[in-house]
């Protein structure tokens, strides 16, 4: 199952690497990171990613394969509309049972209200709901993000995204009849930020992105860092990224590709 899902993988990235002489700094944003760049009129940005992840939970080992989807439409010179998806392809921990299916499905509007000059950055403001989160689909999600973008060189640039996480979760509980239907909120603080170096401007660029999302109750910190390198041929890209867990409750290491276009 997981080897013929990657060949459609493969297959899908080639179909999409098919060359055209539209460009766009859009397809230069880092994976698992929003940056202020928009698609232009009309235009759509589609990324496929694929990931790997492993930790150690309880003496015991936890590994996932997913595959993310996320399409962009430009409705204007600076505001786009924003869709994405995760599908677990699979959830494995110790000798239970394989799980999979949908993740996430999150729809959002992005506008860039701010140009970069010489002093100023990029800066974009993103808001994105997931009607539905969680393999068992009891869970909602609402996000706030401002997206700066300045270059500091014409080689060297840095992407920001803060915000704020609100996460809700439904869970059924049999208290007599009938079944009570608890709801748990939890907020956090969310930040990325990612250097990047142009090896080769508009072509080769390598990146270290760091990924932080803090719980405001003081617990649960999740810190990432995920190197990374992308490669750039006309209006297409080829994504490269090694995270790996600072904190405890990060995933340990992992592995993720990913095919991103301008259409």
């Amino acid at each position: 199952m997981i080897g013929t899902l990657s060949n459609r993988f493969i297959i899908v990235s080639l179909l999409l690497l098919t060359n055209t002489p539209v460009f766009a700094a859009h397809i230069l944003e880092p994976i698992g990171l929003e940056i202020a760049a928009t698609p232009p009129r009309g235009r759509m940005f589609g990324e496929i990613v694929y990931s790997s992840t492993k930790e150690q939970a309880d003496h015991e080992e936890i590994t996932g394969k997913s595959l993310g989807l996320e399409f962009e439409v430009g409705v204007g010179e600076q505001t786009q509309l924003h869709f994405e998806a995760e599908v677990v392809i699979a959830e494995e921990q110790g000798h239970e049972p394989a799980e999979k299916g949908v993740e996430e499905i999150a729809f959002g509007v992005k506008h860039r209200f701010w140009d970069e000059t010489p002093k100023n950055p990029d800066a974009a403001f993103l808001v994105e709901f997931a009607p539905e989160a969680g393999l068992e689909g009891n869970g909602s999600e609402l996000k706030t993000s401002l997206l700066l973008t300045k270059h500091f060189s014409p080689r060297f640039l840095v992407h920001t995204e803060t915000g704020y996480l609100h996460e809700t979760e439904r869970e059924s509980e049999a208290v007599g009849m009938p079944t009570e239907i608890r709801v748990h909120n939890a907020g956090f603080f969310i930040y990325k930020i990612a250097p990047v170096y142009q090896v080769i401007p508009d072509r080769l660029l390598l990146m270290a992105t760091l990924m932080g999302k803090e719980n405001l109750k003081g617990d649960q910190n999740d810190v990432t860092l995920a190197p990374g390198v992308i490669f750039v041929m006309g209006n297409a890209a080829l994504k490269l990224s090694l995270p790996f867990g600072l904190s405890e409750a990060a995933n340990d290491n992992g592995v993720a590709f990913a095919i991103s276009k301008l259409f």
